[in-house]
Protein backbone atom coordinates (compact mmCIF):
# COMPACT_ATOMS: atom_id res chain seq x y z
CA UNK A 1 0.00 0.00 0.00
CA UNK A 2 1.48 3.34 -1.18
CA UNK A 3 1.02 5.54 2.38
CA UNK A 4 3.03 8.86 0.73
CA UNK A 5 -0.50 10.35 -0.60
CA UNK A 6 -1.50 9.76 3.04
CA UNK A 7 1.07 10.97 4.62
CA UNK A 8 1.36 14.02 2.01
CA UNK A 9 -2.13 15.41 3.30
CA UNK A 10 -1.79 14.76 7.01
CA UNK A 11 1.41 16.84 6.60
CA UNK A 12 -0.48 19.82 4.71
CA UNK A 13 -3.35 19.45 7.08
CA UNK A 14 -0.49 20.12 10.19
CA UNK A 15 0.92 23.01 8.00
CA UNK A 16 -2.51 24.75 7.77
CA UNK A 17 -3.61 24.16 11.04
CA UNK A 18 -0.12 25.24 12.66
CA UNK A 19 -0.23 28.39 10.05
CA UNK A 20 -3.80 28.85 10.75
CA UNK A 21 -2.93 29.15 14.89
CA UNK A 22 -0.20 31.33 14.51
CA UNK A 23 -2.05 33.83 12.19
CA UNK A 24 -4.94 33.98 14.53
CA UNK A 25 -2.10 34.30 17.44
CA UNK A 26 -0.55 36.90 15.61
CA UNK A 27 -3.81 38.81 14.64
CA UNK A 28 -4.91 38.62 18.28
CA UNK A 29 -1.43 40.30 19.23
CA UNK A 30 -2.03 42.98 17.06
CA UNK A 31 -5.73 43.78 18.93
CA UNK A 32 -4.14 43.66 21.94
CA UNK A 33 -1.39 46.23 20.69
CA UNK A 34 -4.02 48.22 19.28
CA UNK A 35 -6.47 47.83 22.27
CA UNK A 36 -3.97 48.82 24.73
CA UNK A 37 -3.21 52.10 23.01
CA UNK A 38 -6.65 53.05 21.72
CA UNK A 39 -8.88 51.89 24.33
CA UNK A 40 -10.94 54.93 25.80
CA UNK A 41 -12.60 54.48 29.90
CA UNK A 42 -16.15 54.46 30.25
CA UNK A 43 -16.21 58.01 31.00
CA UNK A 44 -13.75 59.42 28.27
CA UNK A 45 -15.93 57.12 25.96
CA UNK A 46 -19.45 58.94 27.28
CA UNK A 47 -17.20 62.33 27.42
CA UNK A 48 -16.90 62.04 23.51
CA UNK A 49 -20.31 61.01 22.39
CA UNK A 50 -22.76 63.05 25.02
CA UNK A 51 -25.13 64.37 22.49
CA UNK A 52 -28.81 65.06 22.78
CA UNK A 53 -30.22 62.40 20.51
CA UNK A 54 -33.64 63.36 18.27
CA UNK A 55 -36.92 62.57 20.09
CA UNK A 56 -38.04 59.25 18.83
CA UNK A 57 -34.96 57.87 18.36
CA UNK A 58 -33.80 54.44 19.79
CA UNK A 59 -30.63 54.56 22.19
CA UNK A 60 -28.64 52.60 24.22
CA UNK A 61 -28.33 53.68 27.97
CA UNK A 62 -25.00 55.74 26.73
CA UNK A 63 -26.58 58.06 24.86
CA UNK A 64 -29.01 58.37 27.84
CA UNK A 65 -26.32 60.32 30.00
CA UNK A 66 -23.70 62.81 30.45
CA UNK A 67 -21.04 63.76 32.70
CA UNK A 68 -22.17 65.33 35.70
CA UNK A 69 -20.41 68.27 37.06
CA UNK A 70 -20.27 66.62 40.65
CA UNK A 71 -17.31 64.25 40.46
CA UNK A 72 -19.46 62.29 43.39
CA UNK A 73 -22.23 61.70 41.35
CA UNK A 74 -20.34 60.62 38.04
CA UNK A 75 -22.70 60.88 35.20
CA UNK A 76 -26.45 61.45 35.19
CA UNK A 77 -29.51 61.27 32.62
CA UNK A 78 -29.83 64.27 29.41
CA UNK A 79 -32.65 66.51 30.77
CA UNK A 80 -35.83 66.99 28.88
CA UNK A 81 -35.02 63.23 26.94
CA UNK A 82 -37.68 61.65 24.42
CA UNK A 83 -36.06 58.28 23.54
CA UNK A 84 -36.69 54.68 23.11
CA UNK A 85 -34.55 52.50 24.75
CA UNK A 86 -35.22 48.66 24.70
CA UNK A 87 -38.65 48.93 23.09
CA UNK A 88 -40.16 51.42 25.41
CA UNK A 89 -40.16 55.07 25.63
CA UNK A 90 -37.85 56.84 27.81
CA UNK A 91 -38.73 60.70 28.70
CA UNK A 92 -36.68 62.90 31.42
CA UNK A 93 -37.92 66.04 32.78
CA UNK A 94 -36.23 69.31 33.11
CA UNK A 95 -34.27 68.00 36.24
CA UNK A 96 -32.79 64.71 34.37
CA UNK A 97 -35.60 62.26 36.17
CA UNK A 98 -37.59 59.69 34.43
CA UNK A 99 -40.90 60.69 35.20
CA UNK A 100 -43.29 63.79 34.89
CA UNK A 101 -42.23 66.94 35.94
CA UNK A 102 -42.37 67.85 39.83
CA UNK A 103 -42.45 71.63 40.91
CA UNK A 104 -39.86 72.55 43.92
CA UNK A 105 -41.65 73.51 46.55
CA UNK A 106 -44.08 70.99 47.58
CA UNK A 107 -47.73 71.75 47.58
CA UNK A 108 -50.36 71.69 50.52
CA UNK A 109 -51.64 68.17 51.14
CA UNK A 110 -49.32 66.31 49.10
CA UNK A 111 -46.47 63.64 50.45
CA UNK A 112 -43.31 63.32 48.57
CA UNK A 113 -41.49 60.26 48.35
CA UNK A 114 -38.01 60.31 46.35
CA UNK A 115 -36.50 57.50 45.26
CA UNK A 116 -33.15 56.19 45.31
CA UNK A 117 -31.98 53.63 42.81
CA UNK A 118 -30.47 52.66 39.68
CA UNK A 119 -32.17 50.51 36.57
CA UNK A 120 -34.27 48.40 38.17
CA UNK A 121 -35.99 51.65 40.00
CA UNK A 122 -35.09 53.33 37.00
CA UNK A 123 -37.90 50.68 35.24
CA UNK A 124 -34.85 49.21 32.79
CA UNK A 125 -37.00 47.56 29.92
CA UNK A 126 -40.29 48.40 30.69
CA UNK A 127 -42.95 51.74 30.68
CA UNK A 128 -42.75 54.12 32.92
CA UNK A 129 -46.21 53.38 33.96
CA UNK A 130 -45.41 50.04 34.60
CA UNK A 131 -42.34 50.58 37.00
CA UNK A 132 -42.87 50.00 40.05
CA UNK A 133 -42.46 53.78 40.95
CA UNK A 134 -45.24 54.73 39.45
CA UNK A 135 -47.28 51.49 40.41
CA UNK A 136 -46.54 52.80 43.92
CA UNK A 137 -48.05 56.30 43.57
CA UNK A 138 -50.88 55.32 41.48
CA UNK A 139 -51.62 52.34 44.73
CA UNK A 140 -51.52 55.36 46.77
CA UNK A 141 -53.19 57.58 45.43
CA UNK A 142 -56.16 54.90 44.65
CA UNK A 143 -57.64 55.64 48.19
CA UNK A 144 -60.12 58.39 48.46
CA UNK A 145 -59.77 61.38 50.85
CA UNK A 146 -55.74 60.35 51.39
CA UNK A 147 -53.19 62.56 50.77
CA UNK A 148 -52.09 63.39 46.98
CA UNK A 149 -48.79 61.04 46.99
CA UNK A 150 -45.56 62.03 43.95
CA UNK A 151 -42.94 59.77 43.52
CA UNK A 152 -39.81 61.69 42.22
CA UNK A 153 -37.89 58.88 40.69
CA UNK A 154 -33.50 59.95 40.80
CA UNK A 155 -32.73 56.37 39.83
CA UNK A 156 -30.21 55.95 36.86
CA UNK A 157 -28.99 52.57 35.61
CA UNK A 158 -25.62 52.35 36.84
CA UNK A 159 -25.73 54.06 40.32
CA UNK A 160 -24.47 52.77 43.57
CA UNK A 161 -25.23 53.41 47.89
CA UNK A 162 -22.75 56.48 47.07
CA UNK A 163 -24.00 58.26 44.47
CA UNK A 164 -27.58 57.41 45.26
CA UNK A 165 -26.97 59.47 48.71
CA UNK A 166 -25.20 62.29 46.95
CA UNK A 167 -27.96 62.37 44.59
CA UNK A 168 -30.16 63.03 47.44
CA UNK A 169 -28.04 65.72 49.02
CA UNK A 170 -27.43 67.84 45.65
CA UNK A 171 -30.99 66.60 43.84
CA UNK A 172 -33.40 65.05 46.04
CA UNK A 173 -33.74 67.26 49.01
CA UNK A 174 -34.84 70.06 47.23
CA UNK A 175 -38.72 68.11 46.97
CA UNK A 176 -38.97 67.93 50.35
CA UNK A 177 -39.52 64.10 51.05
CA UNK A 178 -41.60 62.69 53.39
CA UNK A 179 -39.86 59.18 52.46
CA UNK A 180 -36.68 58.19 50.79
CA UNK A 181 -36.62 55.10 49.11
CA UNK A 182 -33.62 53.25 48.49
CA UNK A 183 -33.55 50.44 45.89
CA UNK A 184 -30.76 48.31 46.79
CA UNK A 185 -29.29 45.47 44.48
CA UNK A 186 -26.17 42.74 44.85
CA UNK A 187 -24.12 45.06 42.40
CA UNK A 188 -24.40 48.27 44.64
CA UNK A 189 -21.45 47.02 46.28
CA UNK A 190 -19.38 47.84 43.21
CA UNK A 191 -17.59 50.67 41.20
CA UNK A 192 -20.43 52.89 39.16
CA UNK A 193 -21.42 51.48 35.51
CA UNK A 194 -18.94 53.14 33.42
CA UNK A 195 -16.14 53.47 35.13
CA UNK A 196 -13.30 51.29 33.22
CA UNK A 197 -11.31 48.64 35.13
CA UNK A 198 -8.08 48.60 34.65
CA UNK A 199 -7.44 46.04 31.88
CA UNK A 200 -4.84 43.51 31.60
CA UNK A 201 -3.49 43.51 28.12
CA UNK A 202 -1.63 39.90 28.94
CA UNK A 203 -3.91 38.20 30.47
CA UNK A 204 -5.20 34.45 28.55
CA UNK A 205 -8.62 34.85 30.50
CA UNK A 206 -10.00 36.76 27.43
CA UNK A 207 -9.55 37.47 23.94
CA UNK A 208 -9.41 41.02 21.75
CA UNK A 209 -9.86 39.43 19.03
CA UNK A 210 -13.27 38.15 19.59
CA UNK A 211 -14.21 40.71 21.80
CA UNK A 212 -13.66 43.08 18.65
CA UNK A 213 -15.94 40.63 16.42
CA UNK A 214 -18.35 41.38 19.21
CA UNK A 215 -18.26 37.14 20.30
CA UNK A 216 -17.75 37.13 24.15
CA UNK A 217 -16.98 39.11 27.30
CA UNK A 218 -16.69 42.80 27.59
CA UNK A 219 -17.75 44.96 24.54
CA UNK A 220 -18.32 48.47 24.14
CA UNK A 221 -18.21 50.82 27.24
CA UNK A 222 -21.35 52.48 26.78
CA UNK A 223 -23.49 49.32 25.93
CA UNK A 224 -26.41 48.06 27.31
CA UNK A 225 -25.04 45.18 28.53
CA UNK A 226 -26.34 43.50 31.77
CA UNK A 227 -25.02 41.13 34.50
CA UNK A 228 -26.29 39.48 37.03
CA UNK A 229 -27.03 40.67 40.17
CA UNK A 230 -24.21 39.84 42.14
CA UNK A 231 -22.26 37.64 39.57
CA UNK A 232 -19.23 39.22 39.95
CA UNK A 233 -17.21 36.51 40.35
CA UNK A 234 -16.29 37.18 43.96
CA UNK A 235 -18.14 36.66 47.16
CA UNK A 236 -21.09 39.48 47.76
CA UNK A 237 -19.53 42.77 49.44
CA UNK A 238 -16.55 42.14 48.18
CA UNK A 239 -14.59 43.96 45.43
CA UNK A 240 -11.23 43.82 43.82
CA UNK A 241 -9.49 47.41 45.11
CA UNK A 242 -6.36 46.62 43.27
CA UNK A 243 -9.02 47.33 39.85
CA UNK A 244 -10.57 50.70 41.40
CA UNK A 245 -9.50 53.70 40.73
CA UNK A 246 -8.00 55.35 43.88
CA UNK A 247 -10.50 58.37 43.60
CA UNK A 248 -13.53 55.98 43.88
CA UNK A 249 -11.88 53.57 46.81
CA UNK A 250 -14.37 55.35 48.98
CA UNK A 251 -17.85 54.47 47.14
CA UNK A 252 -17.21 50.53 46.91
CA UNK A 253 -17.31 47.96 49.06
CA UNK A 254 -19.07 46.78 52.33
CA UNK A 255 -17.22 49.81 53.80
CA UNK A 256 -18.21 52.37 51.13
CA UNK A 257 -22.10 51.21 51.13
CA UNK A 258 -22.06 51.70 55.17
CA UNK A 259 -20.39 55.02 54.99
CA UNK A 260 -23.17 55.74 52.59
CA UNK A 261 -25.89 54.29 54.74
CA UNK A 262 -24.45 56.17 57.57
CA UNK A 263 -24.61 59.76 55.89
CA UNK A 264 -28.14 59.23 54.92
CA UNK A 265 -29.08 58.93 58.59
CA UNK A 266 -27.41 62.18 59.03
CA UNK A 267 -29.74 63.55 56.97
CA UNK A 268 -32.53 61.88 57.74
CA UNK A 269 -31.91 63.04 61.42
CA UNK A 270 -31.47 66.84 59.24
CA UNK A 271 -34.39 67.12 57.20
CA UNK A 272 -36.99 64.41 59.23
CA UNK A 273 -37.67 62.25 56.41
CA UNK A 274 -38.19 58.20 56.92
CA UNK A 275 -36.16 55.76 55.34
CA UNK A 276 -37.21 52.22 53.46
CA UNK A 277 -34.13 50.05 51.69
CA UNK A 278 -35.53 47.96 49.24
CA UNK A 279 -33.77 44.76 48.74
CA UNK A 280 -33.50 42.88 45.47
CA UNK A 281 -32.91 39.55 47.43
CA UNK A 282 -29.96 39.60 49.51
CA UNK A 283 -27.52 41.76 51.84
CA UNK A 284 -24.52 40.76 53.66
CA UNK A 285 -24.88 40.56 57.69
CA UNK A 286 -22.64 43.38 57.90
CA UNK A 287 -25.31 45.90 55.86
CA UNK A 288 -28.07 44.56 57.19
CA UNK A 289 -27.04 45.82 60.24
CA UNK A 290 -25.89 49.20 59.08
CA UNK A 291 -29.63 49.30 58.03
CA UNK A 292 -31.53 48.06 60.74
CA UNK A 293 -28.75 49.85 63.45
CA UNK A 294 -29.73 53.59 61.42
CA UNK A 295 -33.27 52.95 61.92
CA UNK A 296 -34.04 52.33 58.41
CA UNK A 297 -36.79 49.98 57.32
CA UNK A 298 -36.11 46.87 55.14
CA UNK A 299 -38.48 45.57 52.24
CA UNK A 300 -37.43 42.84 50.25
CA UNK A 301 -38.55 42.33 47.04
CA UNK A 302 -38.40 38.29 47.03
CA UNK A 303 -40.55 38.65 49.65
CA UNK A 304 -42.96 40.50 47.76
CA UNK A 305 -43.10 38.46 44.99
CA UNK A 306 -43.14 34.95 46.73
CA UNK A 307 -47.15 34.58 47.95
CA UNK A 308 -48.20 36.16 44.93
CA UNK A 309 -46.20 33.68 42.60
CA UNK A 310 -47.09 30.61 44.76
CA UNK A 311 -50.92 32.28 44.32
CA UNK A 312 -50.42 32.33 40.47
CA UNK A 313 -49.15 29.23 40.50
CA UNK A 314 -45.82 30.12 39.08
CA UNK A 315 -42.99 26.59 39.37
CA UNK A 316 -40.66 28.39 37.70
CA UNK A 317 -40.86 31.87 39.48
CA UNK A 318 -37.17 33.21 38.64
CA UNK A 319 -38.51 33.27 35.17
CA UNK A 320 -41.57 34.76 35.53
CA UNK A 321 -39.92 38.04 37.39
CA UNK A 322 -37.56 38.20 34.66
CA UNK A 323 -37.65 40.74 32.38
CA UNK A 324 -36.57 37.98 30.04
CA UNK A 325 -33.72 34.92 30.21
CA UNK A 326 -31.10 36.84 29.19
CA UNK A 327 -31.91 40.10 31.55
CA UNK A 328 -32.25 39.52 35.52
CA UNK A 329 -33.93 43.08 35.37
CA UNK A 330 -37.72 42.78 36.69
CA UNK A 331 -40.65 42.39 34.41
CA UNK A 332 -43.84 44.52 34.45
CA UNK A 333 -45.72 41.78 36.25
CA UNK A 334 -42.84 42.18 39.03
CA UNK A 335 -42.50 45.42 39.19
CA UNK A 336 -46.34 45.76 39.97
CA UNK A 337 -45.98 43.42 42.89
CA UNK A 338 -42.90 44.73 44.32
CA UNK A 339 -45.24 48.71 43.98
CA UNK A 340 -48.46 47.43 45.29
CA UNK A 341 -46.28 45.84 48.22
CA UNK A 342 -44.45 48.71 49.21
CA UNK A 343 -47.39 50.57 49.43
CA UNK A 344 -48.50 48.97 52.52
CA UNK A 345 -45.20 49.53 54.16
CA UNK A 346 -45.34 53.05 52.95
CA UNK A 347 -48.98 53.58 54.44
CA UNK A 348 -47.88 51.54 57.72
CA UNK A 349 -44.61 53.99 58.19
CA UNK A 350 -47.19 56.81 57.87
CA UNK A 351 -49.76 55.80 60.13
CA UNK A 352 -47.27 55.38 63.15
CA UNK A 353 -45.62 58.28 62.07
CA UNK A 354 -49.02 60.51 62.77
CA UNK A 355 -49.00 58.59 66.10
CA UNK A 356 -46.11 59.91 67.47
CA UNK A 357 -46.93 62.71 69.59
Amino acid sequence: MNTKPFVSTLQNLLLMTVSTVVTLLLIEGAFRLYSSATEASGLEALNRVAEKPAPGTKVTLGSMIQLSANPGIVYELIPDLSVVHLGQQVTTNAAGFRGPAVTGEKPAGTRRIVGLGDSVMFGWGVAVDEAYPSVLAQTLNAVPGEPHWEFINTAVPGYNTAIEVEVLKEKGLRYQPDIVIVGFVENDFAMPRFIQEPVNYLALDRSFLLQALGIGAAGEALSDAVQEFGDNGIPLGEVDMSRVPQHYHYMVGTSGVINSFNELRRLRDKHGFEVIVLVNQFLTQEVRDAITDNGFQIVNAAKLWAPYAEAQGYTDVRAAIRLSESDPHPSAEAHAVIGKGLSDRVRLLMAKRSAVP
